[in-house]
């Protein structure tokens, strides 16, 4: 198997209008039903049961199985049908246009992550249509991007899994990890007072600076991975006071928190509060525990093989500095060993004039083909 589409020219023209079609649908952190009809009908042409569930209107995740009736768990397929919206700079073209031009295909989505969901679907279908005997089950989730409600809503719904695949961007190489993500909001509440008699007031500013100076003092003890490295923090917005004239009375900053194994959200929640004191209250807006699986496990070292084989050089597992629906997935279905791997650069995600390799997207789909494949 290679780019070359020779021999297979069929599956590689359905691969890439798929991923074409995929993207001219706005889904723009919502209207993912929309996609979701689009490879629900797809899959249901061909005989194959789609399991629909809305998250809120409009907002559809979708699961589809193969050989649910084997025995042992399945093989995971996982992605997700959002995507963030297009930004206020102007777009060089059509960003839903998802038109291709040489070897890229162009519009938002195209990177993260329509085009892994076309090669995972179609590689889906194609082991259907041979009447492989693999268990495979696909699982596609809605609001990926706004902290992996989607596959929290559906979790429960997968059934066994013993391994996943997640298709976010990784230029094809194979990586086994990345942080967890920790969002709070920090709150401090003061009294208001004239601002030529500070002294009548309390001021909430200057409690949330306390709080912030401790903040850069602050290091979690836990030992750095070999991959993922240490925990960081950072201080991302701060908002406090209403005229100059005016004590403030209420000061609140953001705290983004990026968490690697050994440090759990709950255990970094905690350092923090012990660190800014009681003065402080404090809110959880997202949390979602590192994801690492072992180098050396025999199942990702077949999928680092197969990868390789397939881009045509040999590439080490890596990480990856975005959070995944791994983050949800892979705790609630007893920690089975990840590989996130697909095509696109993930430096392109979120970028205005995104665009993907077409050639990568067919041989995506070709590496989750296989790996259904060799699963027993």
């Amino acid at each position: 198997m290679s780019d070359r589409p020779d021999g297979h020219l069929s599956e590689y023209a359905a691969t890439i209008a798929l991923a074409q079609a995929l993207v001219q649908i706005d889904t723009t952190n919502g209207n993912e039903a929309a996609a979701a009809d689009l490879i629900a009908e797809r899959l249901r042409a061909l005989g194959i049961e789609v399991e629909r569930y809305p998250l809120q209107p409009g907002r559809d995740s979708i699961i589809a199985r193969l050989n649910k009736a084997c025995e042992g768990p399945a093989i995971c397929f996982s992605g997700h049908l959002d995507t963030v919206p297009l930004g206020a700079q102007p777009w060089a073209f059509n960003a839903l246009s998802g038109q291709v031009t040489e070897d890229r295909i162009w519009g938002r989505g195209t990177t993260d992550m329509k085009a892994g969901v076309a090669a995972m679907v179609t590689a889906f279908e194609r082991l259907h249509l041979s009447k492989a005997g693999n268990h495979v089950v696909l699982v596609l989730s809605a609001s990926e991007e706004t902290g992996c409600q989607g596959a929290a809503d559906i979790a429960d719904k997968i059934g066994p899994v013993g391994a996943m695949i997640i298709a976010e961007p990784t230029s094809g190489r194979v990586a086994i990890g990345h942080k967890g993500v920790l969002w709070l909001r920090l709150v401090t509440n003061g009294k208001a007072a004239h601002g030529s008699m500070p002294q009548n007031g309390v001021n909430a500013v200057e409690l949330m600076v306390d709080a912030i100076g401790a903040l850069r003092t602050l290091a979690f003890e836990v030992t750095p991975h070999p991959l993922l490295g240490s925990p960081t923090k950072n201080v991302g917005t701060i908002l406090g006071g209403s005229a100059t004239n005016i004590v403030p009375d209420r000061c609140e900053c953001t705290l983004d928190v990026r968490l690697v194994p050994g440090l759990s959200a709950d255990a970094a929640r905690m350092a923090i509060a012990d660190c800014v004191g009681p003065a402080v209250t404090i809110e959880t807006v997202l949390a979602l525990d590192a994801v690492a699986t072992d180098a050396d496990h025999a199942w990702i070292q077949s999928v680092v093989r197969t990868a390789s084989e397939i881009e045509g050089s040999p590439r080490a597992p890596a990480s990856v500095s975005y959070f995944t629906d791994a983050s949800v997935l892979c705790p609630a279905l007893n920690c089975p060993p990840v590989a996130i791997v697909g095509p696109g650069d993930p430096e392109l995600a979120h970028q205005i004039n995104e665009s993907c390799s077409v050639s990568a997207i067919w041989r995506a789909s070709q590496l989750y083909e296989r790996l259904a494949r060799d699963w027993a």
